[in-house]
C-alpha cells in the first residue's frame, strides 16, 4: 500500500511534466501560426555566465555551485513587426537550479524588439540529480542588443534574470544573473 506522501510525490511529478507539455504545445501552436514566408529564422551557438544572487553556501548548500558556464543553443523566429519568438537550449556541466551534476534547460520566450530587445521567458531544468528529474518552472527576464556583423550574421548580448523557487533549495532563495553571448546565422 502506498503511502499519502507518495502519491502526492507522484502527482507533483505528473503536473510538472503536464505544465511542461502544455508550454510546450502552446508555443508550438504559436510558432506554426506564424507565417513561414513572412519570418526570419536564426540559429545560434554560444555561452552563458551565471551568478547566482544569495549566497548560497551561507545558506548551508556548500555543494550548489554559486557561478559557472552554460553552452547555450537557439532558435530565434522574427515575423514582421516587433515581436519574435526564441526557444533556447543551455548545458550546464556542473550543475543548475540545485543540481549538482550536468543540467539541461530549455526555455521559450517572447520579446519585442529588433536590434535592442526585451523578452521573458519561462523554462525548466533537466537533471538526474533533482527531485523528479525536473525543477519547477524558471522564470527569466532578459534585454540585449543583437547587433549585425554581416549580412546573415550577427552577435547576441544578453543580461537575464532569473526568479525560481527549487524544492532542493528549501529556504534559499536561487535567482541568478546570467550573461550570455550568441552567434546567429540567419536564414
Amino acid at each position: 500500500m502506498t503511502s499519502l506522501a507518495s502519491r502526492s510525490s507522484s502527482f507533483a511529478g505528473l503536473a510538472k511534466r503536464m505544465g511542461l507539455v502544455l508550454l510546450v504545445s502552446c508555443i508550438g501552436g504559436l510558432i506554426v501560426q506564424t507565417p513561414a514566408l513572412a519570418a526570419e529564422h536564426s540559429i545560434g551557438l554560444g555561452a552563458h555566465f551565471f551568478k547566482t544572487v544569495d549566497d548560497l553556501v551561507d545558506d548551508g548548500f556548500d555543494d550548489i555551485e554559486e557561478d559557472g558556464f552554460a553552452y547555450h543553443v537557439s532558435w530565434k523566429i522574427e515575423p514582421e513587426g516587433i515581436f519574435f519568438f526564441e526557444i533556447d537550449a543551455e548545458y550546464y556541466p556542473d550543475g543548475f537550479a540545485g543540481a549538482t551534476d550536468g543540467t539541461l534547460v530549455p526555455s521559450a520566450f517572447v520579446g519585442v524588439g529588433h536590434g535592442l530587445y526585451a523578452a521573458v521567458g519561462v523554462g525548466v531544468a533537466y537533471s538526474d540529480d533533482l527531485s523528479d528529474d525536473v525543477s519547477d518552472p524558471i522564470w527569466t527576464g532578459r534585454i540585449g542588443f543583437d547587433w549585425s556583423l554581416l549580412p546573415g550574421l550577427s552577435l547576441d548580448l544578453n543580461a537575464n534574470y532569473r526568479t525560481d523557487a527549487f524544492d532542493e533549495l528549501e529556504g534559499a532563495s536561487s535567482d541568478a544573473v546570467t550573461i550570455g553571448a550568441v552567434i546567429r546565422i540567419s536564414f
